[in-house]
């Protein structure tokens, strides 16, 4: 597809439209798995099916909070796996604790929904619920339904991400003057972290979601088997014109559509390219 986007699309628009699928991919893939099915519906996060987002609001500001940068959004810090896996020496695989080779984190406790565990923890190191940091409280809360973040950070990603959303007027779904044509959108929404992850690598086939693990219900699919964005949606359509009558013997003259030609998605010129002049010439012989 990179072929395909250097050659037929600006860079410009070519900028608008990756951006545009990292979005869907983020709002349609990545989203529900860390906030749940009822948060995105909460904070109107789902993409549409079909059509455009009318929701843009001027009043909206769409920066990124300090809270969400600092401690809300580094909740992936704490997803990384206890062991790191790496080929050593002689290309034999290894897989060291991670805390032996990198860092000693303690394990901390948080706010109110955390475990008794989580809770007595806190209560050993904190004096205050107050005193305790808003990254350290956050990552200790057990998760909410379906998501990997518990309630304080299910909130605060939720309106950030609702904000980006409401308050972008470049919002790849929104209905305003730099919106995508019906065509394009419909494009873009075909867009998937797999076949991103396919177009850009030598594999041959992957699990349909790639923030899942393979399973029996998230099984690896060709990449060929995976949705593609159409490139051709974006091309500047030249619809064909037809060139003047060229006398190809007595009764017979041609034109070809080529006056322009027509591209991908021009339509093609109407009629017939034969025009046939003997029975004009009988006509008028007739009448003389």
């Amino acid at each position: 597809m990179g072929g395909m986007m250097k050659g037929r699309t600006k860079r410009p628009e070519r900028s608008k439209i990756i951006g545009a699928m990292i979005q869907h991919v983020t709002y349609n893939e990545y989203l529900p798995h860390i906030l749940g099915n009822q948060q995105m519906i909460d904070f109107e996060l789902k993409p549409r099916a079909s059509g455009y987002f009318t929701g843009y609001d001027q009043a909206t500001k769409p920066q990124i909070r300090n809270g969400f940068s600092a401690a809300a959004f580094r909740f992936g810090h704490s997803m990384v796996r206890q062991r790191l896996a790496y080929n050593g020496p002689s290309h034999s695989n290894q897989s060291p604790l991670l805390r032996n080779e990198f860092l000693r984190p303690n394990k901390l406790g948080g706010l109110e929904h955390h475990s008794t565990v989580e809770a007595l923890a806190l209560k050993n190191i904190y004096s205050s619920p107050w005193d305790i940091d808003l990254f350290t409280g956050g990552v200790s809360e057990t998760p909410i339904p379906g998501g990997k973040v518990g309630p304080t950070f299910a909130c605060m990603i939720g309106l950030q991400f609702r904000a980006l959303k409401f308050g972008d007027r470049f919002f790849y779904e929104s209905n305003t003057d730099v919106k995508f044509t019906p065509a394009q959108l419909t494009e873009i929404k075909k867009a998937t972290m797999a076949r991103i992850i396919c177009e850009n690598t030598n594999i041959n086939s992957i699990p349909s979601d790639v923030f899942r693990k393979t399973s029996v219900s998230n099984s690896e699919k060709s990449c060929s088997s995976l949705p593609e964005v159409n490139l051709q949606k974006w091309q500047n359509c030249v619809n064909g014109g037809w060139s003047s009558y060229v006398t190809i013997n007595r009764c017979t003259k041609r034109r070809r559509c080529n006056r322009p030609a027509p591209n991908g998605c021009g339509k093609r010129c109407l009629g017939s390219p034969i025009k046939f002049t003997c029975g004009s010439i009988l006509k008028k012989n007739q009448e003389i």
